[in-house]
């Protein structure tokens, strides 16, 4: 039996590491904005198109895991939200596209400790509400919980 497919946007974007198209991953890449994309967020205003787009489809990925999994809040992780403006057009189309039910209640919130180790963090958000008892108030996952 074949593994599922991990969800894709129907978008063509350079291959991805996995070998297909339309991953989130290369949709957040300097090679789709064709310019380095730090800068770009740095520098970002709404008149800046292919930004737009970026967030369009970053906003749409996110949103469909949030009407996936019913949560109520949404914490966004990445360097590129100190740059007020991006986060805000990126948190404000979230919103758009998460079913109305459901963005009545979401809280979409930014990631505020220092990162020093992005995957670890990653997978304490993934799995707090497994390993953490009242995690929405205090993060603290043990490194033997956040290995399992």
């Amino acid at each position: 039996m074949l593994p599922p497919k991990a969800p894709r946007l129907p978008i063509e974007t350079p291959r991805c590491y996995c070998g297909h198209h339309g991953c989130l991953e290369r949709i957040a890449s300097s090679d789709f904005l064709g310019r380095p994309i730090d800068q770009a967020i740095a520098a970002y205003t709404q008149d800046d198109g292919e930004l737009e787009h970026l967030i369009d489809l970053l906003a749409m990925g996110l949103a469909n895991a949030v009407n996936f999994t019913r949560i109520s809040r949404l914490i966004l992780a990445s360097g590129w939200l100190q740059h007020a403006p991006f986060a805000a057009a990126l948190s404000k189309r979230i919103e758009q596209y998460v079913l109305p039910q459901l963005a009545q209640r979401l809280a979409i919130e930014p990631w505020e400790r220092p990162a020093t180790q992005p995957a670890a963090t990653a997978g304490c958000l993934v799995l707090a509400q497994l390993f953490c008892a009242n995690w929405q108030s205090l993060l603290t996952v043990s490194p033997a919980a956040a290995a399992v």
